[in-house]
């Protein structure tokens, strides 16, 4: 039954079920042998995912293409060979296979998600901000897509907006210090320093890079000569 499963899942992925989206952490990532002893050389996808983990992306894509208009399940399809174009920086052909799949998909998050990813790493600003709006509509419970939302109204100043979408993603990934951080500075200039010290307290409370605690101190400095 093990074949028939794995088909099923793949034809299903573009309605998989919302589910909570949050920053990966090398503790709970599961590691590539245990990944790879479960794929078979003799299913052609299989063979894409092995290839993919080797970062060969060229072979990737001649076994994802190879099946891809007769599959049952081509938005899978197009998914994986759009993020093979992205690690071959073919951007703006990942950005056209994935909207190609989301026409046929329009209710998958992942790809409303990795189209935003795709446009803001184009430059395509206004474009990103609406697929990271469709994402977080599609799946509440993205917070690396509210983050997103929160960077990139925080870079035109708007601090309100930002605060509610950092706050929104720090409520689905509590232990992720850099929304922690942001909001905590966010919240600083909007005039509410008590919180912001707690947020920024609690920055330097957990283990993190040196560069996130220095933020931090910068940011409670910044806070005691403003009272």
């Amino acid at each position: 039954m093990a074949p028939q499963l794995r088909d099923t899942s793949r034809l299903h992925w573009p309605v998989r079920k919302p589910h909570p989206i949050r920053q990966q952490r090398l503790e709970t990532e599961v590691e590539r042998s245990a990944v790879h002893s479960l794929l078979s050389e003799l299913d052609p996808l299989d063979r894409a995912f092995m290839a993919q983990a080797r970062d060969d992306h060229e072979a990737a894509l001649l076994e994802l293409n190879a099946g891809l208009d007769d599959s049952p399940y081509k938005p899978y399809l197009l998914f994986q060979i759009g993020q093979s174009l992205i690690k071959l920086e073919r951007l703006q052909e990942a950005s056209a296979v994935f909207q190609d799949a989301l026409q046929l998909a329009p209710g998958s998050w992942e790809l409303a998600y990795q189209l935003g990813v795709v446009s803001l790493q184009m430059e395509r600003q206004q474009e990103a901000f609406q697929y990271f709006v469709q994402a977080v509509e599609l799946n509440p419970h993205h917070s690396i897509a509210w983050g997103f939302l929160g960077y990139m109204t925080l870079s035109e100043g708007l601090l309100k907006q930002a605060a509610t979408f950092f706050d929104n993603a720090l409520g689905i990934d509590p232990d992720n210090t850099t929304f922690r951080l942001r909001l905590g500075v966010i919240l600083g200039h909007l005039g509410y320093p008590r919180e912001a010290r707690k947020l920024l307290e609690e920055v330097l409370a957990t283990p993190g890079p040196e560069a996130l605690h220095a933020a931090a101190r910068v940011a409670l400095t910044e806070l005691s000569s403003e009272m």
